[in-house]
């Protein structure tokens, strides 16, 4: 019984770093995405903020929460 082998042409390990450069570009836009929402929320007034029904304080702590757990 002979087992064959497929010789592989280097097209996986390109897809993969591909892949990889993708995913850490958009954790980086993401990152980037929550990081301004973060701050356009903080700079709000009151009024704003009551008219989106959250409290300075809320702002505070949804500001301070980190970007993978929003």
């Amino acid at each position: 019984m002979e087992i064959a082998f497929r010789r592989r042409s280097g097209h996986g390990a390109k897809l993969s770093i591909a892949h990889l450069v993708a995913t850490i570009v958009a954790m980086g836009r993401r990152w980037w995405r929550w990081r301004r929402e973060r701050n356009e929320l903080l700079v709000m007034d009151d009024r704003m903020l009551k008219d989106i029904g959250l409290t300075r304080l809320d702002a505070k702590a949804i500001a301070r929460k980190p970007f993978w757990r929003s």
